[in-house]
């Protein structure tokens, strides 16, 4: 403890809180985990989703003081991916151990999908999309073999990127302490939750709702 006290004193540190979004919650983080007592020079950085912060009055959750008639908070945006980062990407992603596509394969794909470029702009969705892309890709090929229409479209990119994001929350909710009945179906229960509230948004329309 007297060590730490130390540290806050005499060294200035720099605190990373990367998701801002997914802690639901409307305080100034600032002072909820007091980073006014840490030395003055100390410096805090937060992450979060735009949309997040859509309609809200956001600039009091980050202000070192709340009180405070000068703002001093700085604000970045991560601008979308241009095409060429987009190429780099798939270039170093194509020499990754166990990967069988070629760049030249992920971009005659990507360019054959109306709109999916627009997609790509973000690294964590372009990591996603090009981790679909082949099973899409598989998918369409051995339909094609079995002489089933299938055509890779952007309903098929999003429904691949919908299961794994179910995939995704089923994982984090069996490595807690929650209880889960045997045999339950977490893909039913999501898609059915999110089909419901995605028709109540439209009937709402609303395109983001604050829970």
């Amino acid at each position: 403890v007297d060590e730490i006290r130390r540290f806050k004193a005499e060294r200035a540190f720099i605190f990373l809180l990367d998701g801002f979004d997914e802690i639901n919650t409307e305080k100034n983080i600032y002072e909820s985990n007091q980073f006014n007592s840490w030395h003055e020079k100390s410096r805090v950085i937060i992450t979060c989703r735009t949309e997040y912060l859509a309609g809200k009055n956001y600039r009091g959750f980050f202000k070192a003081d709340a009180r405070q008639v000068v703002d001093d908070l700085a604000e970045l945006y991560i601008v979308p991916f241009a095409r060429q980062q987009v190429d780099a990407y798939l270039a170093k992603l194509a020499t990754y151990p166990g990967n069988l596509w070629t760049v030249e394969q992920y971009r005659d794909v990507l360019d054959g999908i109306p709109g999916l470029n627009e997609l790509v702009s973000t690294p964590f969705i372009l990591n996603v999309i090009m981790q679909v892309l082949p099973q899409l890709e598989k998918s369409h090929r051995d339909n094609s073999d079995l002489g089933v229409p299938n055509k890779i479209n952007r309903a098929a990119v999003y429904e691949t990127f919908v299961n794994y994001w179910f995939e995704r929350e089923e994982n984090k909710l069996r490595n807690t302490d929650v209880l889960i009945p045997e045999g339950y179906n977490f893909k039913i229960s999501f898609t059915a939750y999110c089909s419901d509230l995605a028709f109540r948004m439209f009937l709402c329309d609303k395109t983001s709702i604050q829970v």
